[in-house]
């Protein structure tokens, strides 16, 4: 899936973030006082408000909370219909991301599993999540 953003931001608490996406690597701040995962990041953990955390590699997989499908395009380079989903990762966290899943196999408590996909124009790479293949052998 190329995924169409020419350009994505990048903040000085979310540097990290992409550093470790263009390894292909999902990471999180983990709070070194409460020992909490926190997304999105920030300087201060809000929920001990320490400032003290490490980044974590985390292993990418989940499964689907929620989810929207968009059918009219709101964003050029966005054509309808795609869907960007909640996933709750086997960790705890919740992430929110586009999904490379058809619509309608979209399903409350599908297995996912991040992979990196390139933006366009751009070397970028931005997660986005599909459905896991562990799960299609079962």
């Amino acid at each position: 899936m190329m995924v169409r953003p020419a350009e994505v931001l990048h903040q000085d608490d979310s540097r990290e973030f992409w550093e470790f996406a263009r390894s292909r690597k999902l990471a999180m701040q983990h709070c070194g006082a409460c020992g909490r995962f926190r997304w999105p990041c920030g300087p201060l953990c809000p929920y001990c408000a320490s400032d003290s955390f490490s980044w974590q590699q985390l292993r990418g997989t989940g499964r689907l909370v929620g989810w929207v499908v968009y059918r009219r395009e709101y964003l050029p380079g966005f054509p309808p219909p795609y869907a960007v989903g909640l996933v709750e990762l086997d960790e705890g966290p919740r992430f929110t991301a586009l999904l490379d899943i058809p619509p309608t196999k979209l399903d409350a408590d599908l297995r996912v599993r991040v992979k990196f996909s390139r933006a366009q124009n751009s070397d970028q790479l931005l997660p986005v999540f599909r459905r896991d293949d562990a799960e299609k052998s079962e």
